[in-house]
């Protein structure tokens, strides 16, 4: 594509909906309109700015999820020695009693195994039968990111397209850390065409630092990326920033270093930020390779946590099975227990039970499923087990982390 040939970015804005996207983008990195953006996500919508209310769902999700209180009685049932499961809502038994047989939390508890990791009927295996771990609750090995007190929070999540769910953040209220990780899925098909997997984070509305998009993009095909291998026979992920500099409506695409992974990977992301500048880590569970990026935002609110499908305009791939994230913990600068559960799914998306610590700032969130429009099902709704990831090994210092 010539370097000469001039782009616009356009913004429609009607009553009810405002859509960004790109007529073209072209920069002295254009490699063509391969650019991960999330004016590209399948039937995404652009929160805007004002509180907690959006353009399109007029503050449904945005502000209405409401957290239990912490003395509401719990309704689990006890395992030998344990208690009955009456005290602020939680069923797990005392700790270094013995767990129910079936490590079951019944209502919206934690269920902690021993630190000897055996459940009560001499099983020492910590990812309990599927059917074993209802919506309500997640089983966690070791320590729970969202700690011993977490309470379940309730909410409405827009229904909309496919392939996409956001977390959307109210007021005032900003995301410092946000870490999930992302498995690699099967090749798309037709093996032919560009397609971006990536969780992000974003700002509501274009200010004085720009507008764009951090993300950690898992690549199939020719991208922006630099370094990339821009080829039809392999995923590729690196760090990346996305969007327009301040006073330009000229498209960034800035990146770190790369790496090729394998179908079924499992990719530990990681955003943090230190003073303006945020840091994205990439590490792969099978090998530990891995790699980061850091971008000077210059205090931009990052306020739109994000997990897609990315299909480009023009691309006829799509992915055949499921794109999971499990683990998402994301660390909230002020206490919105709210703000944790999802504004927007896709018609066939899936996130399990949103849970928040006790002060109301960390949000965990152990499966969410993005699906493809058209592309049946791979793999069971249902929460999964929160594991302490290779992440704990290359935190940044943010006055402790969420792991202690």
């Amino acid at each position: 594509m010539s370097r000469n040939k001039h782009w616009k970015l356009a913004l429609i804005a009607t009553a009810s909906t405002a859509v960004l996207y790109c007529v073209g983008c072209s920069d002295d990195k254009d490699q063509g309109d391969n650019y991960p953006f999330t004016g590209y996500v399948t039937g995404g919508t652009m929160p805007v700015a004002g509180g907690t209310d959006f353009i399109e769902s007029s503050g449904i999700g945005g502000s209405g999820g409401t957290v239990f209180p912490e003395n509401t009685a719990g309704t689990g049932v006890a395992g030998t020695g344990g208690d009955s499961g009456q005290v602020a809502g939680s069923s797990a038994p005392d700790a270094g009693q013995t767990q129910p047989d079936s490590a079951v939390a019944t209502d919206s508890a934690i269920v902690t195994p021993m630190d000897s990791g055996a459940f009560a009927d001499g099983s020492s295996d910590l990812e309990p039968d599927s059917s074993a771990v209802k919506d309500t609750g997640v089983v966690v090995p070791g320590e729970d990111p969202c700690g011993p007190n977490a309470q379940p929070v309730t909410g409405t999540a827009r229904t909309t397209g496919a392939g996409t769910v956001y977390v959307t953040l109210s007021g005032t209220n900003e995301i410092l850390r946000f870490t999930s990780t992302m498995i690699v899925p099967s090749e798309p098909q037709p093996r032919t065409g560009t397609i971006f997997l990536w969780p992000g984070l974003q700002p509501l509305s274009r200010d004085a630092s720009g507008y764009g998009v951090l993300q950690p993009v898992l690549t199939w095909g020719p991208t922006c990326a630099p370094g990339a291998p821009n080829t039809y026979d392999r995923w590729w992920i690196s760090g990346m920033y996305v969007g327009m500099p301040p006073g330009s409506f000229r498209m960034l695409c800035e990146g770190g270093d790369g790496m090729t992974v394998q179908v079924g990977d499992k990719l530990d992301t990681e955003f943090v930020l230190n003073g303006t500048i945020w840091t994205q880590v990439i590490t792969n569970q099978s090998n530990n390779e891995t790699v980061s990026f850091d971008w000077d935002l210059q205090g931009q609110k990052q306020q739109w946590a994000i997990f897609t499908i990315e299909i480009p305009p023009g691309s006829s791939v799509r992915l055949v099975d499921d794109l999971i994230f499990t683990d998402a913990v994301i660390t909230f600068s002020e206490s919105r227990p709210e703000d944790c559960y999802p504004s927007q799914q896709g018609a066939d998306d899936y996130f399990s039970q949103p849970r928040v610590s006790a002060d109301g700032k960390t949000c965990c969130i152990s499966k969410v499923i993005t699906r493809g429009s058209g592309v049946p099902a791979s793999s069971p709704n249902e929460p999964l087990i929160f594991q302490q990831s290779a992440l704990q090994h290359i935190r940044r210092d943010m006055g402790g982390g969420i792991w202690q």
